[in-house]
């Protein structure tokens, strides 16, 4: 059960990460909010496939946090993101590992 959700949180992620490499947007403070958030993520990632699960906590509690602060603008950003979504399995990574 723990090895599915953690491959099914990885796959998002790795999905997240890989399509936020591609921004065409016109605002640089925006971007640099979504390249922090992609940066974060995949040292989620990493984290969690290195089994460091406090570090990993941290990162999602941070991304999700940003991703909260910047919804209007990410939105904008890239409209055919969940951004909801993806800030719910972040919010899910220290409810699961952060005991």
């Amino acid at each position: 059960m723990l090895k599915r959700f953690l491959r099914v949180n990885l796959i998002l992620i790795y999905i997240f990460a890989l399509v936020s490499i591609n921004i065409h947007a016109k605002e640089i403070n925006p971007r640099q909010k979504l390249e922090a958030i992609n940066n974060l993520i995949e040292e989620l990632e990493y984290n969690l496939k290195e089994g460091n699960l406090l570090d990993a906590c941290k990162q999602a509690k941070k991304a999700s946090k940003e991703i909260g602060l910047n919804l209007k603008k990410l939105k904008k950003l890239e409209p055919n993101y969940a951004w909801k979504e993806i800030k719910m399995v972040l919010l899910n990574v220290p409810k699961r590992y952060c005991k």
